[in-house]
């Protein structure tokens, strides 16, 4: 499991998608953990999980491809 914790930007850059889309996702119920400085994470695990459920399959980025 990754446990992968990314800023909004970094998930819309490996989801390929703008951090607005992030956003929405978070609003219908993308888990996020909040940092110390305000800067809301969300978990590799949690997005996996989010896209499941929301039938759009597993994230995945360059780095997994082989």
């Amino acid at each position: 499991m990754d446990d992968k914790l990314l800023t909004i930007d970094e998930a819309a850059v490996m989801m390929q998608t703008e951090a607005t889309t992030i956003r929405r996702w978070i609003e219908r119920g993308l888990r996020t953990t909040e940092r110390d400085d305000g800067t809301l994470m969300v978990a590799r695990e949690d997005l996996n999980t989010f896209l499941i459920q929301e039938g759009q399959g597993q994230a995945r980025d360059a780095a997994d491809e082989v």
